[in-house]
């Protein structure tokens, strides 16, 4: 991540690097708002309902809350992409509905991503956590090196995207780990 964030730091124009701070401020605040203490629950009741011998509810109760995070986002991100004009004027991001759509696809992924590696490692499965982050990560850094070897320079547009796909990448494999293990 710290080799992420020097080429991007390197490779964006100072304009859109302030957006990508911009965007990634946004992204904060968002996951914040929109996370109705699901964090604070993965933590409380998984371990409760591993030693009681609840395997289908602890199966259910994952999966429902994996569901009810893709909502909390959902909500907070429909006004987010339909405030956008005036988000972007606010923040001084281009007014590009690619660049929207492309950093509600970062967003959805940013918190579902983080919703699974808690998932994960409140079932006691830190390494398909940490191997699903290393997924997203490093697969993060070769497509930026890919991507700037042969287009030699990195727009807002791109980096966003970058972001956005290489978590799906990563959050695919958390989503793989854990359906094997409840199966």
């Amino acid at each position: 991540s710290v080799a992420v964030a020097v080429i991007l730091v390197r490779e964006l124009s100072v304009v859109d690097y302030a957006g990508y701070t911009a965007i990634s401020g946004l992204l904060i605040a968002l996951m914040v708002i929109s996370s109705g203490g699901l964090e604070r629950v993965l933590p409380r009741y998984f371990p409760e309902l591993r030693p009681a011998k609840a395997e289908p509810e602890l199966k259910s109760f994952c999966w429902s809350l994996l569901l009810l995070r893709l909502a909390f986002l959902v909500v907070f991100l429909l006004p987010l992409v339909l405030a956008y004009p005036l988000i972007s004027n606010w923040l001084k991001l281009p007014a590009d509905d690619a660049l929207m759509w492309t950093f509600a696809l970062y967003a959805l992924m940013f918190g579902m991503g983080l919703h699974l590696s808690r998932s994960l490692q409140a079932l006691l499965l830190q390494r398909s956590a940490t191997t699903g982050l290393a997924v997203e990560w490093f697969s993060k850094l070769a497509i930026l090196l890919a991507w700037l070897f042969y287009h030699r320079q990195i727009s807002l547009f791109d980096a966003v995207w970058i972001q956005g796909s290489t978590a799906a990448l990563g959050n695919l494999y958390m989503l793989v780990a854990l359906h094997r293990h409840f199966v």
